[in-house]
């Protein structure tokens, strides 16, 4: 698939489990399951994404995917909520919304200079919500290495990243998801190191191109992406927490009573990277098994843990 999957791949043929297991007949279940459904590609046309198709829609993209991952309240558990147009928003779809809120009300958090040097306050006011986005401090940090890259690096627009990179995913080092990891580490870099070895998940650097190959699919203004069956998994917490209530990815008993009682599981532990890396040998293996791709199969996966009554793990970190 990539170079980053590969990492993947070496990893899981070498590693022992302990914490999680691979079932295989709940596995053949759920593949039938999904064979049934109707796959589809989301062109994320919806109020909360840039609504036009231009050069800021890539922006939008890089920015608001730098910053997309833990939304649940470390105390009361509840997730990032915020009311914009008379709808209350929550997590990913809650914090992009505050990206559109804050653009309308004067803060135009597309332009690199004013994300440069964004400001405490700003944060707050950006953010605010019942309860608020979580770990504001950090995702300041990664906002404001994001302004600078693109100011030091594309003139301040990514779409002249997308375009230095040919449109392509992977491209000998200097694809989007390549560069976006190498240029801008703070918001990029997904990494975790099993027995020795280094593996490379880079979460939202793959987010980035996969969000905007739905929209350029259903749009005649943006060029495609020209390797999008490059793509590998997106592992966040959903698709684990999809995986884990069909039964296909099996827990220990110590860990699964963990995540049922909500406990936070630390970034770099055991158990969060057993199941990032069982997530993403199972998801390519049902990619190849429906003959589909990843802009294809990720909505499907996210959609569905939103439904699950199994709960997902709670890893309080901005990777994912």
């Amino acid at each position: 698939m990539n170079p980053f999957y590969e990492t993947i791949e070496q990893a899981h043929r070498r590693h022992k489990y302990e914490c999680v297991s691979f079932d295989e007949e709940k596995y053949g279940l759920f593949l039938k399951l999904l064979i049934k459904q109707k796959l589809e590609i989301p062109n994320w046309r919806n109020d909360a994404y840039w609504p036009f198709d231009d050069r800021n829609f890539i922006q939008f993209l890089v920015i608001s995917s730098s910053i997309n991952a833990y939304y649940c309240d470390a105390n009361s558990k509840k997730r990032f909520a915020m009311k914009w147009r008379g709808l209350v928003r929550t997590s990913s779809f809650g914090m992009v919304s505050a990206f559109m809120r804050a653009y309308e009300e004067g803060l135009n958090l597309l332009d690199a200079k004013t994300l440069a040097g964004l400001t405490d306050e700003q944060m707050k006011r950006v953010f605010r919500g019942n309860p608020p986005l979580p770990l504001l401090l950090g995702r300041k940090t990664i906002l404001n290495a994001v302004g600078k890259a693109a100011l030091r690096l594309y003139g301040g627009e990514f779409a002249n990243l997308f375009e230095a990179a040919g449109y392509r995913c992977f491209k000998n080092g200097c694809g989007i998801c390549e560069r976006l990891v190498r240029e801008i580490p703070e918001a990029f870099s997904d990494t975790r190191t099993l027995d020795g070895q280094t593996i490379l998940f880079h979460k939202k650097a793959l987010l980035v191109p996969l969000l905007y190959a739905g929209r350029a699919y259903d749009s005649e203004l943006l060029p495609r992406i020209k390797d999008y069956d490059a793509l590998s998994p997106v592992i966040d917490y959903r698709l684990p927490q999809t995986l884990c209530e069909f039964g296909v990815i099996r827990c220990s008993e110590n860990f699964q009573k963990h995540i049922a009682l909500q406990k936070e599981v630390p970034a770099g532990s055991l158990g969060e990277i057993e199941m990032r890396l069982m997530t993403g040998v199972a998801t390519a293996r049902l990619m190849y098994d429906l003959g589909v791709l990843m802009t294809e199969l990720d909505y499907l996966l996210w959609a569905s843990g939103k439904n699950c009554r199994t709960p997902h793990m709670l890893v309080p970190t901005l990777d994912y």
